[in-house]
């Protein structure tokens, strides 16, 4: 897939079009993140002064964190097997690079903080979202012309955590026929222009978190939606 930003003086038509695929997409699961939000609150015991003055147990938060561990108890342990058990030693091999280096990537990163995550989105509001992102880390290297240019000094690949508000996808009756699916994501200004170079100056910082008062600048963020559609193979 290739990767390119839209924007509505870019591609007034393709922007109107996904805008208003994700509009649709948010009013179809409002009223299920609505009532996922309720949930939450009471899973949280989030109640007002007044609920706080009657005793109650919440049984409901006592219920998943006995779940939490039979859903998901401990770091999985990567198995690479071959399919055919015949004598290919270099086969084997291949197997065992393999292997360690799924159980690497596990151990670089805290695996079972995004897990947890997932599972506890999965208990309460029924949809536990991670997707698997490549990270590379690029670095200066000289050529024999004597030019420099940029290379890959190091790469993995992680799961990411995404927050059940923040994913859409298109409408069908199956998983497969799915034909586009969006992540939403709240960069930086710093983060918008290492990604998207000048059309980042075009992109406004409409997001502030909580506590941020219109006037700190500093912490505000964009809203941007990550596209990846099927049917034309890009990401938008």
């Amino acid at each position: 897939m290739s990767d390119k930003l839209e924007t509505k003086d870019d591609h007034k038509d393709d922007a109107k079009r996904w805008l208003d695929a994700l509009r649709i997409a948010g009013k179809n699961q409002h009223d299920w993140e609505a009532k996922s939000e309720k949930i939450e609150k009471r899973y949280k015991d989030e109640r007002t002064e007044a609920e706080n003055q009657t005793k109650r147990y919440n049984i409901l938060w006592s219920n998943v964190e006995t779940l939490k561990p039979a859903v998901y108890a401990r770091t999985p342990k990567p198995v690479v097997l071959r399919r055919f058990k015949d004598r290919d030693s270099l086969g084997l091999q291949a197997s065992r690079v393999l292997e360690r280096a799924l159980e690497f990537s596990v151990d670089a990163y805290d695996f079972d903080d995004v897990m947890n995550s997932v599972v506890e989105d999965r208990l309460l509001s029924g949809r536990g979202i991670a997707r698997v992102i490549y990270d590379p880390t690029m670095g200066k290297a000289e050529g024999s012309d004597g030019q420099e240019y940029e290379e890959v000094a190091y790469e993995q690949v992680l799961c990411e955590y995404i927050h059940y508000k923040d994913f859409r996808h298109g409408t069908a009756r199956q998983w497969e026929q799915v034909p586009w699916v969006a992540f939403r994501t709240f960069p930086t200004k710093d983060e918008l222009r290492k990604r998207f170079g000048k059309k980042a100056e075009n992109i406004s910082l409409n997001y502030k978190p909580e506590g941020c008062e219109d006037d700190d600048e500093q912490f505000k963020k964009a809203k941007v939606w990550e596209i990846w559609s099927k049917t034309d193979a890009m990401i938008y």
